[in-house]
């Protein structure tokens, strides 16, 4: 599934492939130890992600489909819907470790900053900036969701 997320093919927001790949059971980093495992692990995913981003477009996807979780996630809290609050953090730690490894590996934050911006559409029409968007759903994730031992995380 990683693999695929790297991948050159893109995969819409929409793809049930995200849902396969958020209901992995990622084990989040508990140290530092565990950290630097996890940056060994992903570091060959994470630049082919980065050099394969213009063509497929799945790290904006991956932002839009961390939207839509975020945009439903208060109302899924107060249900306590584990599977989703589940597959919402998963998305969170899997763009974590991908700005993380971004970040550190390009020269220029606006590289970085680049990845928010998606690919023009067949009819060449771009469809704005999403990293407005992605802070705006973090800061309403961290300060509107309700916490708990299932939101903790």
């Amino acid at each position: 599934l990683l693999q695929r997320l790297a991948g050159e093919a893109s995969v819409s927001s929409n793809d049930p492939f995200w849902n396969q790949l958020l209901a992995l059971p990622f084990h989040l980093p508990l140290s530092r130890e565990d950290q630097q495992v996890l940056e060994e692990a992903t570091e060959v995913v994470a630049h082919e992600l980065l050099q394969n981003q213009q063509k497929s477009g799945n790290f904006t996807s991956l932002v839009r489909v961390f939207l839509l979780r975020a945009a439903e996630l208060k109302e899924s809290a107060s249900w306590s819907n584990d599977l989703f609050l589940w597959q919402t953090c998963n998305a969170l730690f899997v763009l974590r470790t991908c700005l993380k490894d971004f970040i550190e590996t390009c020269a220029d934050e606006a590289n970085v900053v680049h990845l928010f911006h998606p690919p023009r559409t067949a009819d060449g029409v771009e469809h704005g900036n999403l990293l407005d968007a992605f802070l705006c759903a973090l800061l309403e994730v961290v300060v509107d969701v309700p916490l708990s031992d299932a939101t903790y995380q």
